[in-house]
């Protein structure tokens, strides 16, 4: 994941709520990214100084619900090499703290690779082997999509969760990843971005989907009649089972 798959990204969340990030995402320096790299004793990919650069001074909480409740400023992630150094704690090779939150009680890691212009992979520490453990996200792009576009699904107004038929006869889910593709294709949907292999990102129309490996979908959008009736059409040729998702249980963002 290089600097300019990065600032993309970063430019799309932009796009999405421009005051809403305006007013919030605040970058590191270049000084404070070379004295996190410092703290850690490594030198960080391109594309995590890139992310450091728009977004490596917000306190946390402050981008929710993009990243919710992650800390990932450079002063936090400084302390923890700080504190780990002191009790004696060595990570694996190549891995640095990515975010750290009293929030949650969480830490996420980060393994740079052998060039600045690799992908790292993003993962947690073992508590007992003190071994790095991938997340499904594997890598540090995946996870930032993965986020970014629940961010753009969090802005419209009612979600769907439309999953595919249970076939109890060969005990297994009949979906179809490649037939819903080329659904969404031939309805006007756009490919935004993939995450990985996990799923595909489409927008058309006001209406945002997820299309997963499994052929499952979450569908989002303001108009709740028009998000029914995409979910219908497709759900005639696939067989898919159509759910609304509750709105209280939906974190959004501002609207602008």
């Amino acid at each position: 994941m290089g600097t300019e798959t990065t600032a993309s990204l970063i430019a799309y969340l932009r796009a999405l709520a421009p005051e809403f990030f305006a007013a919030r995402m605040r970058g590191a320096s270049e000084a404070d990214i070379l004295r996190l790299e410092q703290a850690a004793g490594l030198r960080m990919s391109d594309g995590h100084r890139e992310f450091l650069r728009a977004m490596g001074a917000t306190p946390a909480r402050v981008l929710n619900p993009f990243l919710n409740d992650h800390d990932f400023c450079v002063d936090t992630l400084v302390a923890e090499h700080e504190q780990a150094r002191r009790d004696e704690i060595v990570l694996p090779a190549g891995v640095m703290y990515f975010s750290s939150s009293e929030i949650t009680g969480a830490n996420l890691f980060l393994r740079h690779g052998a060039a600045p212009s690799d992908d790292p992979e993003i993962g947690d520490i073992h508590p007992k082997t003190g071994a790095f453990v991938l997340m499904d996200a594997r890598h540090l792009e995946s996870y930032l999509r993965w986020h970014a576009f629940s961010f753009r699904m969090s802005q419209l107004d009612n979600e769907l969760h439309v999953r595919p038929l249970w076939n109890a006869e060969h005990e297994r889910w009949e979906g179809n990843p490649a037939a819903c593709r080329g659904l969404l294709e031939r309805q006007g949907f756009e490919r935004v971005f993939a995450i990985g292999t996990r799923a595909e990102c489409f927008e058309h129309d006001g209406i945002a989907v997820l299309l997963y490996q499994d052929g499952s979908m979450a569908m989002a959008g303001d108009d709740l009649v028009a998000l029914n009736a995409q979910a219908e059409a497709m759900a005639v040729e696939t067989k898919l089972v159509i759910e609304r998702m509750p709105n209280r249980g939906r974190f959004r963002a501002p609207r602008e």
